[in-house]
């Protein structure tokens, strides 16, 4: 190895390790002294986290890069060598990318080959993180998560409290205006059979997120025909924005669309390519259910 590349390698090892101890701390509080180590992984995120848009831009506007890079190269030689000198790195990145495979990193990362594997891990990761902030040494009390949860649990108990016919048009017209009527008829079901609203709530997550995560995997396993991309994916999914602003903002209704939108992304793929009336049937039903779930996800889509 180069001196460079031991330096590099070294950065990235302490920077692992480092957020390896974090992890810990987080995973076995308040168990595990904290030095001050959280502090300083949450104030280098909020020092780091307007870079994220600027990455976005340069992603979203790279074809322009490429489009002066193509003009100067019609000028002079000082021209080109700056434009060369500016996109070899990309360049070579690219070329990387293209001539290395997926199955080519597989060999590199093992785990990449058992994509059963990651999604196994994905949805045990789900489940354990939803139930993170009912874990009876952190909430003894179990008290409700999420800004919306306690309007949740005062629909469902309305809706107990009206005669079936009455409780199925609370769920159509009066339930923030009859916007997520499918899941609120679902958790006034469940409730039907004697299980407590707020505790219908409490779990809801722990349902809904592996749920998610199996809905990535099927949506890039039969979209784009890669297992092991999609274990990734789904992978990544219970450590996305999508669990914790769920979870915390209580957007249950959200989490259950999008569940629904990628399940109708993977029909819509497939009968793109070879369209039937089953392919098409399912569309449609999901559609719907997408729609009955989250209007706005499905305006969306």
């Amino acid at each position: 190895m180069t001196q460079r590349q031991v330096i590099f390698t070294g950065v990235i090892l302490i920077v692992l390790s480092f957020q390896v101890l974090v992890l810990a701390i987080l995973v076995f509080f308040p168990y595990l002294p904290d030095p001050g180590l959280s502090n300083i992984n949450n104030d280098t995120y909020f020092l780091l986290s307007p870079l994220s848009t600027i990455f976005l831009l340069e992603l979203l506007y790279a074809w322009l890069v490429r489009l002066v890079a193509r003009e100067a190269t019609r000028y002079p030689s000082t021209a080109r060598s700056l434009t060369h000198f500016v996109s070899e790195p990309f360049a070579n990145i690219i070329s990387s990318v293209r001539t290395r495979s997926l199955s080519d990193s597989a060999r590199t990362f093992k785990i990449l080959s058992y994509p059963r594997l990651l999604l196994i891990i994905s949805l045990a990761s789900s489940i354990l993180l939803a139930f993170v902030p009912y874990r009876p040494d952190l909430n003894p009390n179990g008290v409700l998560v999420g800004v919306d949860s306690p309007t949740y649990v005062t629909w469902i108990s309305l809706m107990l409290s009206k005669p079936i016919p009455q409780a199925l048009q609370y769920s159509f017209v009066e339930g923030l205006d009859g916007s997520r009527p499918l899941l609120l008829i679902i958790l006034y079901m469940v409730a039907s059979l004697g299980v407590s609203p707020s505790q219908i709530i409490e779990y809801l997550p722990m349902l809904l997120a592996p749920l998610l995560a199996l809905s990535t995997y099927v949506f890039v396993r039969f979209g784009q025909g890669n297992a092991s991309f999609a274990g990734l994916t789904a992978l990544f999914t219970p450590f996305s924005f999508y669990l914790p602003v769920g979870l915390w903002g209580g957007y249950y209704a959200n989490m259950a669309a999008l569940v629904f939108a990628y399940l109708f992304l993977t029909v819509l793929l497939l009968f793109s390519k070879s369209p039937s009336a089953t392919k098409y049937a399912a569309m449609f039903a999901l559609s719907v259910a997408l729609f009955l779930t989250h209007p706005w996800t499905w305006v969306l889509i």
